[in-house]
């Protein structure tokens, strides 16, 4: 190559590397600079939100499984072979109900097929055989369901089982139904722990009368093991949280001041607040990360407490 070209390569490349060099040493010279910049120099753009009183729920999120309220497996009252189902999955049928013929295993006599039964009125969740099949008094050979109500089965953590009581209302999603939330309570709490998990099994009943939910379908189960109403609380976002504790910024004119605080309960949203605010006071929602206390604030619209 060209000896000429080679040096002018030579003078561009150490041109864009001193610029480069030039630009991080910049970056990190105003960097910390800002760093050491002392509190309450700069304005510091936030948005605040109004102290206020309004209800909060503790919740324990848990995941079970859907069965219906009465589930039944029928058994052939006769052995034989299984002639023909007379009914399929998802059919509803009323106590009596033939469900499938049974061709009784004895040559020497001539019998009529014996009839399996529904021995109580409900829905048909199940038919386990094809006909052909061999079949006797122990072989399973439909499962029923009363899907006007089911229950959701969940394993509760040993620590949580102290505040898990009858009646506690649980709020219900499956993922067929993104967008559906199903209401129910807690209907039986085991007083057994397991001794492998640590966790003894409750069960949730709901009302089905829309019949959306299905034995076997998965659940999330949000379950309220404690709710207040009528106290001081604040969003989660405006809280933050040190080795001392909990915090918050409160607004003081221009300036925002930086105050511990107790909490009580919380959810996903929002927190109650046991002492350290007072009703009607503002405190930073957004722009909280970028404070320290006596900081310099320009503050947008306040909104209103939950």
């Amino acid at each position: 190559m060209n000896p000429r070209r080679l040096a002018v390569y030579g003078v561009a490349g150490a041109l864009v590397l001193g610029l480069g060099v030039w630009r991080a040493v910049g970056f990190r010279t105003a960097a910390a600079k800002a760093a050491a910049r002392p509190a309450g120099a700069g304005t510091v753009p936030v948005q605040t939100v109004a102290v206020g009183r309004g209800a909060v729920s503790a919740r324990i999120a848990l995941i079970g499984d859907v069965k219906g309220e009465h589930e039944m497996v029928v058994y052939p009252r006769v052995p034989g072979k299984l002639l023909k189902n007379l009914v399929r999955e998802g059919d509803v049928v009323e106590r009596g109900h033939p469900l499938g013929l049974v061709d009784r295993d004895d040559p020497s006599l001539r019998y009529e097929p014996a009839r399996i039964v529904a021995p109580v009125g409900a829905t048909v969740g199940r038919v386990y055989l094809d006909p052909g099949h061999q079949v006797d008094v122990k072989t399973a050979a439909y499962l029923l369901a009363d899907l006007s109500s089911v229950r959701v089965r969940c394993w509760v953590d040993e620590r949580d089982l102290p505040r898990v009581a009858l009646g506690q209302e649980a709020k219900v999603r499956v993922d067929a139904y993104p967008n559906e939330v199903f209401t129910g309570s807690v209907t039986t709490v085991s007083p057994v722990v397991d001794r492998e998990t640590r966790s003894a099994p409750i069960e949730v009943g709901l009302l089905n009368s829309s019949r959306m939910l299905l034995p076997g379908m998965m659940a999330r189960v949000d379950l309220v093991i404690e709710k207040k109403s009528g106290v001081l609380i604040v969003p989660l976002d405006a809280i933050g949280r040190t080795r001392g504790g909990a915090f918050v910024f409160v607004r003081n004119g221009d300036h925002a001041q930086q105050r511990p605080v107790e909490l009580g309960l919380t959810d996903r949203e929002k927190v109650e607040i046991l002492s350290g605010l007072n009703e009607g006071e503002e405190i930073v929602l957004a722009g909280r990360a970028f404070l320290r206390d006596g900081a310099t604030i320009q503050v947008a619209p306040a909104t209103g407490g939950d």
